[in-house]
Formats: C-alpha cells, structure tokens, sequence
C-alpha cells in the first residue's frame, strides 16, 4: 500500500506534504512533527475525493485527526500554562526584590538617623558638662 485512496490512485493526486500546515503552530518546537504528519495524512485521506473512499477508512482518519487535534491543543494549553507561571513568578520575584530593596533602605536611613541623633545628644552633653 501507498498510503493513498483509491480516489488518489485513480486521478494521480498527490497526497499533501507532512508539514503543509507547519505555520499554524507559531514557534513551537519539534515535538510536533510527527503529530503534524499524523493531521497531514488524516486530511489527505478526508478532503481528497471523500465520496471514493469507504466510510471505514473515512471514519478512522477523522478519529485520527481528532486525535491529533486534541494532543496539540493539550500541548498548546500546557504550553500557555507554563509560560503564565513563568510569568507570574518573574513579576513576583520583581515585587519581593523590590520590597526587599526599600526594606534595606529604609533600615539604613534609619541606622543613620539614630547615629546621628546619638552623636548629637553625646556633643549636647558634652558641651553641658
């Protein structure tokens, strides 16, 4: 077998080429080819002369290409998950590292302002004395 309908084999029609449909997916990584083959060959079997290819055939391509049609939008989903997390604790991190920063400044400005309230008493009392 070629892979190909009857439909196909008759008219000399070309199946399309695994990948046709590669621009859908943005910047995702290889992990998706061979699901992209998976959805190439189930549209190649639907879309080319539906009306000559046995309803057998017919319904196990679309379950195959529901399939792989589910499988990738799980994995754009865990994709967008991942990537909210990420950017949540990046935006909380910034918050508690920022926090931390006035913190400091705040306890330094204090530090200073208790030595140098301390070193004007000690001079007060000294020019009392």
């Amino acid at each position: 077998m070629d892979g190909r309908t009857n439909g196909q084999r008759q008219n000399i029609i070309p199946p399309p080429m695994a990948g046709d449909n590669h621009g859908m997916l943005g910047k995702s990584g290889p992990a998706h080819l061979t699901l992209l083959y998976a959805m190439d060959v189930s549209y190649s079997n639907i879309y080319y002369h539906p009306t000559q290819i046995n309803l057998k055939s017919y319904n196990q391509a679309r379950t195959s290409y529901n399939q792989a049609r589910t499988s990738y939008n799980q994995a754009r989903s865990y994709e967008q998950a991942v990537l909210y997390h990420t950017t949540w604790h990046a935006h909380h991190t910034t918050r508690h590292q920022a926090a931390h920063h006035t913190t400091r400044h705040q306890a330094q400005a204090q530090a200073q302002a208790a030595h140098h309230t301390t070193r004007h008493q000690a001079q007060a009392q000294a020019a009392v004395l």
